[in-house]
């Protein structure tokens, strides 16, 4: 066999390798780190407390919370 019968490299090996390699990194990393909800859900299932649910406070009209205790109304300091 003389040396022209092989084929010799023309330089777009490197690129086309990189080109390929990038397009499967851009398409197949993504979809890896993707969890459904109920697999969040699920994992959080293990370590959070969800029941019981604390009671909603409201305010009066003047601001006050519903669960606060009166401690001074203006009159008398026997709560304290």
């Amino acid at each position: 066999m003389s040396d022209s019968a092989v084929a010799k490299p023309t330089g777009l090996l490197l690129p086309v390798v990189l080109f390929f390699a990038a397009f499967i990194c851009l398409f197949a990393l993504p979809a890896h780190g993707q969890t459904s909800r109920e697999e969040v859900y699920a994992r959080a299932a293990v370590t959070e407390l969800w029941e019981p649910v604390p009671a909603t406070v409201t305010t009066d009209a003047r601001g006050v919370p519903s669960d606060a205790l009166v401690l001074f109304a203006g009159e008398d300091l026997s709560q304290w």
